[in-house]
């Protein structure tokens, strides 16, 4: 895990079409190929979907991470696929993010760290 990507970050994500899908925060710690890496949440008006993140993959300005909902129980109006998201680091210190979810609307946003 690049030590650049540690911490917590949030941004709006929109779905191909364009339509919000909502604001994802997410906290990065240290790990290891194949652990978990990140937890946060995607939150849209009341809708709030609890997710963790395990690294797939990592290089020093990209990662390549696996989402799947916290706990064994579905929540209600979340994507419940397993994705496949990638978060880079930009010039400008910001993620560009972006995840093959079609559930969700294959969403694209771009995070900015919050501490």
């Amino acid at each position: 895990m690049p030590k650049k990507f540690i911490g917590t970050w949030q941004g709006d994500l929109t779905s191909d079409s364009g339509i919000p899908v909502g604001t994802l925060t997410i906290t990065f710690r240290q790990g290891h190929t194949g652990q978990d890496v990140a937890s946060g949440r995607v939150k849209l008006s009341v809708l709030r979907c609890d997710s963790t993140w395990k690294l797939v993959s990592a290089a020093p300005k990209q990662l390549h991470l696996d989402a799947r909902l916290k706990g064994s129980e579905p929540q209600q109006g979340c994507s419940d696929a397993s994705t496949d998201e990638h978060f880079t680091l930009t010039s400008d210190g910001t993620i560009s993010y972006r995840a093959k979810d079609k559930q969700a609307g294959d969403p694209t946003g771009t995070l900015r760290k919050l501490k």
